[in-house]
């Protein structure tokens, strides 16, 4: 999608299990959203307490979002060199 507030930049956004999306992310928004670097300390952290000990154990299912910006060219050129790109379980190219 275009992004909401910056012309020609296309917001690339990712929903699905926290256990795939969390160990692709590079940072993340803290609850006063200020934004930090994702460490192996925090991505552990996460999945250990937040997920297991937490919502997993009184039987929520979690889901994560993540989102990457990218110039509109740069979008473009990365669906023109991965044409078979059709579904949402065809993101690997974006990484």
């Amino acid at each position: 999608m275009r992004h909401p507030d910056i012309e020609g930049i296309v917001r690339v956004v990712l929903k699905g299990a926290p256990e795939v999306v969390i160990p692709k992310t590079a940072h993340y928004f803290d609850a006063s959203a200020v934004e930090w670097k994702m460490t192996r300390y925090q991505t552990e952290r996460i999945m250990e307490n937040v997920m297991t000990k937490t919502y997993t154990k009184v039987g929520k299912r979690c889901i994560a979002y993540a989102y990457k910006d990218y110039r509109e060219q740069e979008f473009k050129d990365l669906l023109e060199a991965n044409p078979d790109y059709n579904t949402t379980l065809d993101y690997s190219f974006l990484e």
